[in-house]
């Protein structure tokens, strides 16, 4: 037979539409605030950048697929050119988006972690260090 949860937990009644309106907009406020705001700015457009390159190829962006978070940070050491920590930057907004929708993120997968190091060897950046040791050709 099921615990009755009345009778075990401590319970005073139901919030009021008040004060879970309140209780939500704090938690938002704490949320908002986990993130300085170039953060947040530099997510959005990681997103929206990621967003167009979905849409442009037919794709879904979230949930992503391992493969299509692969390919697209390929797409962005290449055609997109960016550097090795602005990618770094891309992964973490996807991963970020992922988690703040509820879905697994795909960018802990082998197929994206091996891209990204594939990336970062051949474009010349130190693991760990962030810094350039030679330039691209281009």
């Amino acid at each position: 037979m099921p615990h009755d949860l009345v009778a075990v937990l401590p319970f005073t009644g139901a919030l009021t539409t008040e004060q879970a309106i309140q209780d939500r907009a704090t938690a938002d406020a704490f949320g908002a605030a986990s993130k300085a705001s170039s953060t947040i700015r530099a997510y959005r457009a990681d997103i929206a950048a990621f967003e167009s390159w979905c849409t442009a190829r037919g794709l879904g962006s979230c949930p992503a697929s391992p493969d299509t978070v692969a390919d697209h940070l390929g797409w962005c050491a290449t055609e997109g050119r960016l550097s090795p920590s602005s990618i770094g930057r891309r992964t973490a907004a996807i991963r970020f988006a992922h988690k703040a929708s509820g879905f697994d993120t795909p960018t802990n997968s082998e197929t994206v972690r091996v891209a990204i190091a594939g990336i970062r060897r051949t474009l010349g950046v130190a693991p760990g260090t962030g810094s350039r040791r030679s330039q691209r050709s281009g």
